[in-house]
């Protein structure tokens, strides 16, 4: 296939090669990719795996990247484990530092290169539900109510600026524990975990404890207040999705997340679910209503403006 190649006076000739970008797995795929810029979310956590590709602006064509080939300058910090000849590779993040991933074609030539870092996170959370709103940092505690299913999402961060990945060594003690794909935010990891008598969730990296968060169980008996917290609608953006959270609280003060609530959006019943997921639209006033909280006669109410259609669908 032929490619042309158009010069401005003003601006000169671009190749069309410049117009190939690096995209990695954990990059927002809701943000628009620019010129000159690769979507690269980094630095990645240490243990991490992360898929690298290749893509053009304005598309690829079949089997445009046949033949390409990816290397690393410093296998210590990111090493490539794979690659598939055709323009993907999926590369582990080794060790703190910063390495040059270069991109060759199959005569051998370097269309692409980009410098990743990796980085220790210094800063771990729990953001309860799916969406990085209120935060539990590591070693406080995570108290759910018995034997609930509560979602999590994991936030990470170093010298104050995110840290991407899904880092190995994530583990429950006493607590069943799953990886999954955040439908919402799939760039941050999200878990799924339950617990029947408590335990604790844990962070191993290269064999040392990093992170920890006891997990209490508490009885439905032991609440004395369920609000709902609408932080994430007054610090989010316009057509962005948003969550709602149940904030329970405990007669020792603690704070009980994964509490179930039957809702209602302007009186219309929804699901019954420990938070409540919409996109903003600053429009479209409406109330939102929780009751019968873990089976009691919690209820709270709140001004929401959410777009038409309804609350947004998450698994």
């Amino acid at each position: 296939m032929t490619r042309w190649v158009w010069c401005l006076a003003l601006a000169g000739c671009v190749d069309a090669a410049n117009e190939i970008r690096f995209l990695d797995d954990t990059w927002d795929h809701t943000l628009k990719l620019s010129t000159g810029l690769d979507g690269l979310s980094f630095p990645y956590a240490p243990t991490s795996e992360v898929r690298l590709e290749l893509v053009r602006l304005g598309g690829n064509d079949e089997g445009e990247f046949d033949g390409w080939t990816f290397t690393t300058d410093d296998p210590s910090v990111l090493e490539i484990v794979s690659q598939d000849h055709a323009g993907g590779a999926t590369l582990r993040a080794a060790g703190d530092g910063t390495a040059t991933i270069q991109a060759f074609d199959p005569d051998g030539r370097m269309r692409r290169e980009t410098r990743l870092s990796v980085a220790t996170p210094d800063e771990l959370e729990l953001a309860p539900g799916m969406t990085p709103g209120h935060v539990v940092p590591a070693g406080e505690v995570f108290a759910t109510l018995p034997d609930d299913h509560v979602r999590a999402v994991l936030m990470m961060s170093a010298r104050g600026y995110p840290v991407y990945g899904v880092p190995e060594g994530l583990r429950g003690e006493g607590v069943d524990l799953q990886l999954e794909i955040n439908a919402l935010f799939p760039y941050h990891p999200g878990l799924l975990f339950r617990s029947e008598e408590g335990g604790a969730i844990v962070l191993d990296q290269q064999g040392e404890e990093i992170a920890r968060w006891p997990v209490e169980v508490r009885a439905p008996g032991e609440l004395v207040s369920v609000t709902l917290d609408n932080l994430e609608e007054r610090a989010g953006a316009e057509g962005e999705p948003v969550r709602i959270s149940v904030l329970a609280e405990a007669d020792d003060g603690t704070m009980v997340y994964g509490v179930p609530c039957d809702f209602s959006l302007d009186g219309e019943p929804e699901d019954r679910a420990d938070g409540f997921y919409y996109v903003k639209d600053s429009n479209q006033p409406m109330m939102l209503r929780a009751s019968n909280c873990a089976g009691k006669a919690f209820r709270d109410e709140i001004e929401v403006h959410a777009a038409v259609g309804g609350p947004l669908a998450v698994p």
